[in-house]
This record gives C-alpha cells, sequence and structure tokens, in this order.
C-alpha cells in the first residue's frame, strides 16, 4: 500500500522517523534543557530489561555521547559534553529496590546526589569532557 495514512505518515512507514526521536530523548534521556543546547539534561530511563545500551546525538555545540550498563547493584554510565554545555544528569535509581540506600561517584570519587522522584541526580552539573559515573545501591 502506498499514500498517506492518518496523522501525516505513510502506509509504507508506519512508525516514520518517531524512533530517530524517542530514542535519544526519552530512552536514553538526552535532550535540550536551553535553546540552542547551552544545558542538555542527560536522563537515561532503560528498563529493567536493557542491560547496556549506548547513543551519540549531535547538536549544534557538538556530539554528546552516552553509553550504560546495568547490574543487580549497579547502574554505570560513561557520558561526553562537548566543551562549551553543561549537564545535569540523572541516574534511574527505579531500577534497584526502593529501600536500598544509592550513591553516586564520578571518576571515582563520591558526588552529592538527590532524589527527584525515580531518578537520582547529580547536585552540580558536568561541563564539557568525558566522565564516568557509577550509582551503586
Amino acid at each position: 500500500l502506498t499514500g498517506v495514512a492518518e496523522g501525516g505518515g505513510t502506509f509504507s512507514h508506519p512508525w516514520t522517523a518517531a524512533p530517530a526521536w524517542i530514542i535519544p530523548r526519552f530512552l536514553m534521556g538526552v535532550r535540550p534543557l536551553e535553546d540552542g543546547w547551552r544545558r542538555i539534561a542527560i536522563r537515561p530511563l532503560p528498563g529493567r530489561m536493557l542491560q547496556s545500551a549506548s547513543i551519540t546525538v549531535l547538536t549544534p555545540r557538538g556530539a554528546v555521547a552516552l553509553g550504560f550498563e546495568g547490574s543487580a547493584s549497579t547502574f554505570s554510565a560513561t557520558v561526553t559534553i562537548p566543551g562549551n554545555t553543561m549537564a545535569h544528569v540523572c541516574l534511574p535509581r527505579y531500577l534497584f529496590a526502593p529501600h536500598a540506600t544509592c550513591k553516586v561517584s564520578k571518576q571515582g570519587a563520591p558526588v552529592a546526589a538527590e532524589n527527584a522522584g525515580a531518578l537520582l541526580c547529580l547536585r552540580e552539573e558536568v561541563g564539557g569532557g568525558v566522565h564516568s559515573l557509577v550509582m551503586t545501591c
């Protein structure tokens, strides 16, 4: 079948470009907080069965890369942020038991983080560079 489907998509492309928008912004959680991507959010939201994933998102300020790996008691992420960008980073606290105490380290050193609903967010934004984050619960 060819032609335009209701809502503007085509029958030959039922999802149109939805995955190219949904996966980076929602599953991987890379999205702008300010115009021009001066400040970004990095808030991956994987399901419990997704053990690892990675993505590179091209922005007007440079490439943002995110890779993560989860296990029974840790969630590790490596984030690359362009030098002219600040990022608000949150990790998926919901993957672990509600009563578990979770701590976050960056480059192996403990950092302050606070609960934000189902997420655990770093109190301070991170700037350009490669950052290794580990949440242990």
